[in-house]
């Protein structure tokens, strides 16, 4: 069986406050009385709110020698 974390646990890992951790874990798929969240549900929200530090991608990629290249979403025009 999965270890099941308390109110006390989520303090913890997160430095917070009791009201605090009781949101965060209200967010997750939770049991009530007493309010606990599994391992496995607390690394899924955890995952769904990491970020990626990757440019935001343009509309047109092209793949050259496995390399990605990211073309802007509107090019400037050369005046003659």
């Amino acid at each position: 069986m999965e270890r099941l974390l308390k109110v006390k646990d989520i303090m913890e890992r997160y430095g917070c406050s009791e009201n605090t951790a009781r949101t965060y874990m209200r967010k997750m798929v939770h049991t009530e009385h007493p309010l606990t969240v599994s391992a496995a549900a607390l690394a899924a929200w955890e995952s769904a709110r990491t970020v990626s530090n990757e440019p935001e991608i343009g509309k047109a990629i092209k793949i050259i020698n496995r390399r990605s290249l990211y073309l802007p979403d509107k090019f400037e025009r050369k005046k003659a």
